[in-house]
């Protein structure tokens, strides 16, 4: 009996579980095999949500291996930054291509503009860590360049550059959760030549798509070649002390 009223009352504490993470993600616990059978559904193209929703598709599925590969040498900085560097160079454009991609359905969507006023409402979690997103990914870029160009991993840019990576792994996991069904149909049905899509758009999807990653090898280019490693401050100090005793 006791097992019997135990069972009874987690039920509705699942059911709460259940509806509160369906309205933060849109994922649904109770059927997740439907949930996901979403990606299953195509979707016809054309102009407006649909040519951005897979421009932007397409996009973060360059940048997921390519970050990747950024972070996995970022942990190996001393025997692998120069890979680590001609990749996140490789890899800046498409971003900026993604971001602005979600900026501007965002934008088009709260000024209720055209065919982007029937588009479903982002999911509140994605809502409240899209900023975060942002944010860590503009700081992670631009404390990248810095110690480039300085050659050093000297404060305030290592440690931003260091947390803004962290921000930026478990962000992408948590919206990787969000979309995947959703990219992935997108992108799948873009790549597919079946899909009654118009040339014009996935022409002018590739093109952009193209013109990112040719924008992306220029910079990644201008890596290759003497360079010095961007060592940390207190490690230039000691090297240049060694330097000016032997002299």
């Amino acid at each position: 009996m006791r097992t019997s009223a135990e069972g009874n009352s987690t039920t509705p504490v699942r059911s709460r579980l259940t509806v509160v993470v369906r309205f933060l993600t849109g994922a649904d616990l109770a059927s997740p095999r439907a949930w996901w059978a979403g990606a299953e559904r195509p979707e016809p193209d054309g102009a407006g949500p649909p040519s951005n929703r897979r421009l932007t598709a397409l996009t973060g599925a360059l940048v997921l291996p390519l970050a990747a590969v950024v972070l996995l040498t970022g942990l190996l900085f001393g025997d692998l930054w120069r890979v680590h560097y001609f990749v996140a160079y490789l890899l800046l454009p498409v971003v900026l291509v993604k971001l602005s991609s979600t900026a501007y359905r965002m934008v088009r969507y709260y000024l209720r503009s055209g065919l982007y006023r029937q588009v479903r409402p982002p999911y509140p979690l994605a809502r409240l860590t899209s900023p975060l997103l942002v944010v860590s990914v503009l700081v992670l870029f631009i404390s990248g360049i810095v110690m480039w160009w300085t050659h050093s991993q000297a404060d305030p840019w290592g440690w931003l550059h260091t947390d803004a990576a962290v921000a930026f792994s478990g962000l992408v996991l948590l919206h990787l959760g969000l979309y995947v069904p959703e990219a992935l149909r997108a992108a799948r049905d873009d790549l597919r030549t079946v899909a009654p899509t118009p040339p014009s758009h996935r022409t002018r999807r590739r093109a952009v798509i193209g013109a990112s990653l040719l924008a992306g090898l220029l910079l990644a280019l201008s890596t290759v070649g003497p360079g010095r490693f961007p060592v940390r401050a207190h490690h230039s100090h000691r090297l240049e002390t060694n330097r000016s005793r032997a002299q």
